[in-house]
């Protein structure tokens, strides 16, 4: 990585006008400055991801500003990287573009959120116990180059880390990296693990952090009709719904209420169980700031009968922050239908008047959805 610079910009409208500043926390002292530094590299990867090709930075991450499918036509983008010696490529999931592991047990992903940047240091602070930093504290941390044009921050967390799944690693320590792409959605770089791994692995992550770069455009895929297609399923959508244009490429179809544009729902499907059913309900919990459950309260929840097994059904209401975005006094009613080849995730969020309302629509179309 470059050395640390404080006097950098972080203006979102620069970077709109090509400046490009963006934002990376640090909370601790962070990467080594650059300097003599060898590292073996095991592979490279080209990935597509479900982010828009734009002109800038932020149009390329920003999966929200492009929502019509003329937009989608234009293509996508897609980045890659050098792995480092060792490190292997882990299946990348709705919420990480990309993922993988050092040897000793670290974990590191990209992935997007929203959430305005103060939030999220302050929310990687908390799962370590650690005090908020103010606005000030923030601007003022140090800074580091991301995507080889872009100016960045570096987030640095140690002690007992308590993530979303509600477990505790103790002595553990992250490294993360925020990018704020608007004011109210951030691109994230975090590596996570056991205090004594992240340290050994430090100059790798930083060389991965330096390789990763833009790639060739690449065709968008065709979207999905309102009743079939896609993931090898059909479905029967609601009378009142109507579809609109998909924020993620991984979405087989979006709908809203017609009544509820703000309400969104969609249909993704996985390869394989895709983290497990108490990782996805508590992490779909953890978007609307309720606490985890536990195994007996996750096997309470409502099952209704969808593609020929017990779908789980999960709502909560509050404070959502997720990958769509952020909406104050919000609901989100969710199905997960683990078919043991693949797993079905169904998806509703908006505010909260209007998920309550489309409840009745949202667990029929869950019930019509079949293999096609």
């Amino acid at each position: 990585m470059t050395p640390f610079r404080r006097d950098l910009p972080l203006s979102i409208e620069d970077e709109v006008n090509r400046a490009i500043p963006i934002a990376i926390a640090a909370l601790l002292p962070a990467c080594h400055p650059s300097g003599d530094r060898t590292f073996e590299v095991q592979e490279s990867r080209v990935v597509h991801r479900d982010v828009q090709l734009g002109k800038s930075l932020i149009e390329r991450f920003n999966a929200d500003r492009s929502s019509s499918a003329s937009d989608r036509d234009g293509g996508m983008p897609k980045f890659d990287w050098d792995l480092p010696e060792g490190w292997t490529e882990q299946p990348a999931s709705q919420f990480r573009m990309a993922s993988f592991a050092s040897p000793g047990g670290g974990d590191c992903s990209i992935s997007t959120a929203g959430g305005s940047l103060e939030m999220n240091v302050n929310r990687w602070r908390r799962q370590f116990g650690q005090e908020p930093l103010t606005q000030a504290e923030i601007d003022a941390l140090p800074r580091t180059t991301l995507f080889a044009r872009a100016q960045a921050m570096v987030v640095e967390c140690e002690g007992d880390f308590s993530g979303m799944g509600g477990q505790t690693q103790p002595d553990a320590k992250l490294i993360g990296l925020v990018v704020p792409i608007t004011p109210d959605r951030m691109l994230f770089v975090k590596f996570t693990g056991p205090r004594a791994e992240v340290d050994a692995q430090r100059d790798n992550f930083e060389a991965l952090v330096d390789s990763l770069r833009f790639a060739e455009r690449v065709d968008a895929p065709e979207p999905v009709g309102s009743n079939a297609g896609g993931g090898g399923l059909a479905w029967d959508a609601p009378s009142n719904w109507k579809q609109v244009p998909s924020k993620s490429s991984m979405r087989l179809v979006t709908f809203s209420p017609k009544s509820e544009p703000e309400v969104q729902c969609w249909v993704i499907v996985l390869a394989s169980s895709a983290g497990g059913l108490a990782n996805n309900v508590n992490r779909w919990r953890g978007e609307m700031q309720a606490p985890p459950l536990d195994d007996t309260a996750i096997a309470d929840l409502p099952k209704i009968d969808v593609l020929g097994t017990e779908a789980t059904l999960v709502e909560a209401y509050g404070d959502y922050t997720g990958q769509s975005g952020s909406v104050e006094a919000g609901g989100m009613l969710g199905l997960i239908a683990l078919t043991g080849a693949e797993s079905v995730f169904v998806k509703m969020v908006g505010p909260a008047d209007g998920v309550r309302a489309a409840k009745a629509d949202f667990v029929s179309f869950c019930r019509s959805l079949r293999a096609d």
